[in-house]
């Protein structure tokens, strides 16, 4: 097996000992050597680089760039790009991330390592894309770290939806030289066998595990690992590139770098680091092991508090939950949470604190509510009063999010026409002469089934549902035909139209089993946005003929998940026409309503006559009746 390296010596060993505060000039002779010694790239721009030249080395990193291009035309350079931040500390906007990675590709990169610190991957999407398009290579990364929610399991999932996203390579990015040999084997191995791109690996010695990680790492079928030349590694730097060519040699492993060219390029940043320490730009202490990293995760907290929580994902918070933990016995344990409606966190905050819709081990009596309105703020009132009227000011949505803290409503929000008093009703018997449908979004993670009546005017009553996960196709089929009273007449069974895609693995579309399973199916458009303006329009209140209004769509109280998910949906930040697509398990139940809705025209609004003792023509009658669907 072939086993490939990456240099860091002239970026995150320069960045990670010395603060990339190495000249161009201190490498510049290294260069030709560099270019023969045998690697698979040269990690040689991004991360700070950029700031670092233009606020301590007054050089201009695009000409930096260039140099180094020009002086190595045989070895592929490669940079670390932070996603929508570039290599800022804000989100640029789509057009600056794709302007500069196509400059950076023309200025000579061939290899943008992409990550998110969070994992987010909606923030390296734009320059995954503009990466691939501009011919160079993508490299997807994964942001290692260790918590309750980070897992094996859940990083081989970011892993196979890099690979969906059509990066060319996944590279694991352990920061903080905190991943253990055994892990980084487990990990690589989940990985190799879920995908079919090339791993690297990415480490740092500054717990002593490095070495032996990136070792084990080879061993379980890593592609590529990150090492520096030796005189610039260890401590926080990288794990030795010498050391490493040797171990796997002798391992049986081929490795394709010039032994003799290491020693040149060794030997000449000698000085370059002796300099360092002279200067007091290197400190010693960046060099030795310090264990205590691995006990940073472990910290514990009694009391944790947290302004605007709505601002954090569910699992995000999770992963801080982890760490409210008692210092010692008889210490309570407490998280306050401080936060206004509307955020990616909105669902969660909503599903625990006021729904009060417990899972697994939460439990009731751990969550408290306190709803507080400005006006409940004497301080604030006192103070400045203008501040109330330029809430009252705001447009209805904000206004009621933030004055009224009504929580059905948020800034973001998708379907602000959504109110319970009009759309949910109390359950009653269907008319039989009412036509009905069914409907569904399928998944292995979720099925979101739904039964609809339509009545003479054509307004729907949306009057039943199923949600579960976790079942195959002709599991689903069952449950849904075991849910339809068999006195109901179904007149057809809407499903998105790739349900009639072939499976690679069956031969068989998936509408094919579930006809085989007793549920034909009656295809309808994937269209996301002209389907959920669709819904939007049947949300919409209309004339109802005796001087008030109506919406078209009334939800049975039963259908608890589609009530509860409905109003959460919000915009996509980078499609606003667009509902987003996280958090995932929110999007299941307005997804089915969507197929549902999709297979029904819009209803025409009612016309009430132009006087009330003059009866409408008998064309407009006829008119209106054909519009009503009748």
């Amino acid at each position: 097996m072939k086993v490939n390296f990456t240099e860091t010596v002239l970026r995150d060993a320069n960045q990670s000992l010395i603060a990339t505060r190495m000249p161009y000039e201190d490498f510049e002779a290294i260069l030709p050597e560099l270019d023969k010694a045998g690697y698979y790239s040269l990690e040689c721009w991004g991360g700070a680089t950029f700031d670092s030249c233009l606020r301590y080395l007054n050089e201009d990193p695009w000409e930096r760039l260039r140099k180094i291009r020009k002086a190595c035309p045989n070895t592929k350079l490669q940079m670390l790009l932070r996603g929508q931040n570039l290599l800022g500390y804000k989100h640029y906007p789509d057009d600056v991330v794709r302007l500069f990675v196509r400059k950076s590709v023309e200025n000579g990169i061939d290899i943008i390592r992409i990550f998110d610190a969070l994992n987010d991957l909606r923030n390296i999407e734009t320059a995954v894309d503009e990466t691939i398009k501009c011919g160079a290579h993508a490299s997807g990364t994964i942001c290692y770290t260790t918590s309750p929610i980070h897992n094996i399991e859940s990083y081989i999932k970011l892993a196979k939806d890099l690979e969906s996203m059509g990066v060319q390579s996944v590279c694991i990015k352990d920061m903080a030289g905190i991943m253990d040999p055994q892990t980084a084997y487990d990990l690589v191995k989940g990985i190799k066998e879920n995908i079919s791109l090339p791993v690297i690996v990415h480490t740092h010695s500054t717990t002593g595990l490095g070495p032996v990680t990136l070792q084990k790492a080879v061993e379980a079928g890593a592609d590529v690992i990150d090492t520096a030349i030796s005189c610039f590694s260890n401590g926080t730097s990288q794990p030795p590139t010498e050391t490493m060519a040797y171990i796997l040699q002798k391992e049986g492993y081929e490795v394709p770098l010039d032994m003799a060219q290491l020693k040149k390029i060794n030997d000449f940043f000698k000085p370059v680091r002796n300099d360092a320490l002279k200067s007091g730009l290197l400190n010693p202490v960046v060099l030795t092991t310090q264990t205590d990293a691995l006990n940073y995760q472990g910290q514990s907290y009694d009391i944790i508090g947290m302004e605007e929580a709505t601002q954090f994902t569910e699992q995000q918070m999770d992963w801080i939950v982890s760490s409210n933990r008692p210092s010692g016995p008889g210490y309570p344990t407490r998280m306050y949470y401080t936060c206004n409606p509307g955020g990616v966190g909105h669902a969660w905050v909503k599903r625990l604190f006021i729904d009060r819709d417990y899972r697994n081990s939460e439990r009731p009596e751990d969550y408290d509510f306190i709803p507080a309105k400005v006006y409940d703020n004497y301080v604030l009132m006192g103070r400045d009063p203008d501040y109330v009227r330029k809430l009252e000011n705001l447009p209805e949505d904000m206004r009621r999010a933030h004055l009224d803290g009504d929580w059905d409503l948020f800034v973001g929000q998708y379907f602000t026409e959504f109110r319970r008093d009009i759309h949910v009703v109390t359950p009653f018997a269907i008319p039989d002469y009412w036509q009905r449908y069914r409907a569904f979004d399928y998944g292995l993670d979720m099925l979101a089934c739904y039964w609809a009546a339509f009545d003479e005017l054509g307004n729907c009553y949306v009057y039943n549902e199923y949600c579960a996960p976790n079942l195959i196709i002709s599991e689903a089929a069952h449950r849904i035909l075991e849910r339809t009273p068999e006195e109901s007449k179904i007149e057809c069974t809407f499903a998105p139209r790739d349900m009639w895609a072939t499976n690679r693995a069956t031969g068989k579309y998936q509408a094919e089993i579930f006809e085989e399973n007793g549920l034909r199916l009656t295809p309808v458009s994937n269209g996301r946005v002209a389907g959920w303006q669709n819904i939007a329009e049947w949300l919409h209140p209309v004339p109802d003929g005796v001087g008030g209004t109506q919406p078209r769509l009334k939800i049975f109280s039963n259908c608890t998940e589609l009530i509860k998910d409905l109003p959460l949906l919000q915009h996509d930040d980078k499609n606003p026409s667009d509902c987003a697509t996280e958090p995932h398990d929110i999007t299941h139940a307005p997804d089915g309503l969507r197929y549902l809705l999709d297979g029904r025209p819009r209803p025409a609004e009612i016309l009430a006559p132009k006087d009330e003792d003059e009866p409408l023509e008998f064309d407009d009658q006829i008119e209106n009746f054909m519009d009503y669907g009748g």
